[in-house]
């Protein structure tokens, strides 16, 4: 089956036309362009993904239209409950109805972290396991999702598992532990930095950075540990395209997550820790998998 596949992140929105069944998946193009270039209304953001749709389909004649979304998602009913801080005027607009003004296709959408864990599950780092499990994905924001019994746990109002809300040192946990504030504590010492990987890497030399960096996993680790209390889950899976570097260490946040926890140190101890395998490419895979799965399939709670 063809997908037409977008990720609406907050600086870019990528789309790829993806052929996919439940065994395999192949991209045959994408490509990416400005979110906010001209507004960032979500009636607008979703008119330009109408519009593109529109071109899109004279050339590649996919059969359903798939996005993933920043925010808290009613994937049943195709809206955005809680808009991530980025967009306006994105809380609870008909999604499928705004796209179908443009081309009479399906539409699916669930919240990004979902998707990104959709995608692992079914082609990536959880392709072979089938253990309760947490996806992270570390970026703008830190965006989680929970797989428990063979679903995504979805929960009453859709907000299950979004841990970038915890509390941790008067900050909650995605301003404190995402990319963006990695790369601006960095620049206060080097102003030269612009991206997450340019910190792990100059870390390697220079002690002011590596101490923030250290801050950084500690930060990312502490978070990880209440997940672990709470859930027990067998696997962590990192995402974002930070988590892609060579620099960024499973072995680092292990040893931090072990130095904050506490008696019963087994969850901590025992569960593993794996780097997301579809990379940035999660978000659109997984986006494309919701229109090969029933919504019942996939999600629960």
């Amino acid at each position: 089956m063809r997908i037409l596949s977008f990720d609406i992140g907050g600086t870019f929105t990528k789309w790829a036309i993806i052929d996919i069944n439940d065994k395999q998946y192949q991209i045959i193009y994408k490509n990416k362009y400005l979110t906010c270039e001209y507004s960032k209304d979500g009636v607008y953001i979703l008119n330009t993904i109408g519009k593109t749709a529109q071109k899109l389909i004279q050339h590649y004649q996919f059969k359903a239209v798939s996005l993933s979304i920043t925010g808290i998602v009613d994937s049943q009913k195709k809206m955005v409950i809680t808009p991530s801080y980025i967009f306006k005027n994105f809380h609870r607009k008909p999604i499928d109805k705004i796209i179908n003004k443009y081309i009479k296709l399906p539409v699916y959408c669930a919240n990004d972290a979902r998707c990104a864990l959709l995608g692992e599950q079914m082609f990536g780092a959880l392709k072979n396991y089938h253990q309760d499990s947490v996806m992270l994905v570390i970026g703008t924001g830190i965006g989680t999702a929970l797989f428990i019994d063979n679903k995504i746990y979805d929960g009453m109002s859709h907000s299950a598992g979004e841990g970038g809300l915890l509390f941790s040192n008067e900050t909650n946990y995605k301003l404190q532990s995402n990319t963006f504030n990695l790369i601006n504590n960095a620049k206060k010492i080097k102003n030269t930095i612009f991206k997450g990987e340019q910190v792990l890497k100059l870390a390697k030399t220079n002690p002011l950075l590596k101490n923030i960096v250290n801050q950084w996993y500690r930060g990312i680790a502490k978070g990880l540990n209440d997940y672990c209390y709470i859930l027990n889950p067998c696997n962590i899976i990192i995402g974002g395209a930070i988590a892609e570097s060579k620099c960024f260490s499973l072995k680092v946040l292990k040893s931090w997550m072990l130095k904050l926890c506490v008696e019963p140190k087994l969850p901590i101890k025992n569960v593993k820790l794996l780097k997301a395998k579809l990379h940035s490419d999660a978000t659109l895979i997984g986006a494309a998998c919701l229109s090969i799965k029933n919504c019942n399939q996939v999600f629960f709670g």
